[in-house]
């Protein structure tokens, strides 16, 4: 499919920060020919995901990590795991759509540790 040559009009659903994303990520990937007509939904769900991790990080600078509960005294705001869902999310948009390289992404796997490396100590 081809490339589009004009981002589309901003969908009236996309708020705030989201909008402001449609508008700034938009520009650059029509730009680079990344985006195309088929792909309109993704990059209006990525542009909701950043939205939602934006309004859960004000959420947790507002009322903190822990929030008050009458039944235990503290629970852990819900809006924690919310940004971590979405924040998921629009990583893997961001792969998607090559905004990020997916290699600089994954962490590396701890190496086992030789259980002779107890004992000797490896020359060379």
């Amino acid at each position: 499919m081809k490339p589009i040559t004009k981002l589309w009009q901003t969908p009236k659903e996309l708020t705030g920060e989201g909008k402001k994303f449609y508008k700034r990520h938009g520009k650059i990937l029509v730009a680079e020919g990344r985006l195309c007509e088929l792909q309109k939904d993704a990059f209006i769900h990525m542009c909701k995901a950043h939205h939602i991790v934006t309004m859960c990080q004000s959420e947790i600078d507002l009322y903190g990590v822990n929030i008050p509960s009458p039944q235990q005294g503290y629970k852990k705001n819900p809006a924690c795991a919310v940004k971590k869902s979405e924040e998921e999310t629009l990583l893997k948009y961001f792969i998607y759509f090559g905004i990020v390289n997916k290699d600089g992404i994954e962490l590396e796997k701890p190496k086992k540790k030789n259980e002779k490396d107890k004992f000797f100590k490896v020359v060379g």
